[in-house]
């Protein structure tokens, strides 16, 4: 596993056995730790030359560890590192100038701690933030529109669903907010649970015949059945914000505006873990409305006109669809009538795509799939 984020040579490997039975951290002896009179800090013994505090940097890319050592005096025994929760090993031999491979770190932002074990018994740890942005430029998927249907221009698009020949749809504004079941070839709504108005309505995700909706700023969300729009239960979520929602193995995803895509059980709706979306330029900020398709997610971005493909594990954008050219005329640049709503047919392998109040829902096909 050593070999794997860093360059080690023999004399280190050999060391490296020795060291776990002598190493600093080994050493649970009193008065070992610090030096000097009792409550004084500590001078450190050395500084970390790079990465520096805030670096941008590539995942993939192998980044140079240096360190100033600023003690002469110092016998260093290692140096350790670790990424995040990721024990990357031990490394002895030139231990000013190391390598970390990014290779398999996630993107994002990558605590990077370096400790260092000297005087047989002593250690100091430093810690270094770094943003890791996408190693992959985006894929730019074509796509043809093959139809075009009504869509109810009061409909304040948040949240779509494709079940079964017809379309779940949530909308929002206070006042105005509901969770409908929609024809799609006509726009008729055939169903319809208003909320109350003090609840602006966001996305939905279907899991287990249970549709679970959160609003926006009130972090209060619903459970309904899905034949009948019963409210089966009330919940509440942590997070300021709800936007968007999507599910996929019984597990539901949820956006709150910022760059994060959050990974929920829907029993108590506790997180799991969370995605931080970056592309190869940096962090996907205000993403919207989302959609679990094929082991990808994709996502809308508040204001823009494409969507973006996410790849869950890692958080990487690997595609963008640009639907700039769908826009309704008169309503480019318009913020509250922006793209918004991803629906996928899974037996037809389209899309349904559509906007805040917009008139128009489009089916469109993405060649060669998603």
């Amino acid at each position: 596993m050593m070999n794997k984020y860093f360059n080690l040579t023999l004399s280190s490997i050999l060391f490296f056995a020795l060291f776990q039975i002598t190493g600093c951290s080994q050493d649970k002896r009193p008065g070992r730790e610090h030096t000097g009179k009792p409550g004084a800090r500590k001078t450190e013994i050395a500084a970390v030359v790079s990465p520096s505090q805030g670096s941008m940097l590539v995942c993939g890319e192998t980044i140079p560890v240096n360190l100033h050592i600023k003690d002469k005096t110092a016998t260093i025994d290692s140096v350790i590192l670790t990424a995040g929760a990721y024990y990357t090993g031990r490394y002895t031999e030139g231990y000013q100038a190391m390598e970390w491979i990014t290779e398999n770190a996630p993107v994002g932002q990558n605590i990077l701690k370096i400790t260092i074990c000297y005087n047989n018994s002593q250690k100091e740890s430093h810690s270094v933030a770094v943003t890791l942005l996408s190693d992959i430029v985006p894929k730019l998927y074509k796509y043809s529109v093959v139809n075009t249907y009504p869509h109810d221009v009061n409909a304040y698009t948040q949240g779509l669903i494709y079940d079964k020949g017809t379309l779940l749809e949530s909308t929002g504004q206070n006042g105005k907010s509901s969770l409908r079941r929609v024809e799609i070839e006509t726009g008729r709504v055939m169903q319809m649970v208003p909320l109350d108005e003090k609840f602006f309505g966001e996305g939905i995700a279907l899991v287990n015949d249970k549709i679970f909706q959160v609003t926006w700023k009130s972090q209060t969300g619903f459970v309904y059945s899905k034949d009948k729009f019963e409210v089966l239960r009330t919940f509440n979520f942590p997070y300021y914000e709800g936007w968007g929602l999507t599910s996929y193995a019984g597990d539901i995803y949820m956006s709150d505006g910022s760059s994060f895509i959050y990974v929920i059980e829907p029993e108590y709706f506790t997180q799991l873990r969370q995605i931080d979306v970056l592309s190869h330029k940096g962090r996907i900020r205000q993403i919207n409305e989302l959609e679990y398709i094929n082991g990808k997610i994709l996502a809308n971005v508040l204001g823009e006109t494409y969507i973006i493909v996410v790849d869950p594990k890692s958080g990487k954008v690997t595609g963008e669809i640009e639907l700039g050219k769908i826009v309704p005329k008169g309503l480019e640049g318009e913020m509250n009538r922006v793209l918004n709503g991803i629906a996928y047919n899974p037996v037809s392998k389209r899309l349904y795509v559509t906007g805040k109040l917009w008139p128009v829902l489009y089916e469109i096909e993405i060649e060669g799939g998603i």
